[in-house]
């Protein structure tokens, strides 16, 4: 979690400035930690970029059910 929140403190997405199946990978690899709100606390750009996916259309039209623990 230490590098994906080191990578994505400047940028977006992890590659290029769209979408790209390496942030679908990630995103799916990381809902049990990712939910988490102690978890997520001390890596503020990678939950921003997991908040960001996970705010995405095509996102929430797969994870319907898909609840965030505050």
């Amino acid at each position: 979690m230490v590098l994906l929140n080191e990578k994505l403190l400047n940028c977006t997405y992890l590659v290029g400035e769209r979408i790209t199946l390496a942030d679908i990978i990630v995103f799916c690899s990381l809902p049990d930690v990712a939910v988490q709100s102690t978890a997520r606390k001390p890596y503020g750009s990678a939950s921003r970029w997991f908040m960001t996916l996970l705010n995405q259309s095509q996102f929430r039209a797969v994870l319907k059910g898909f609840k965030m623990h505050i």
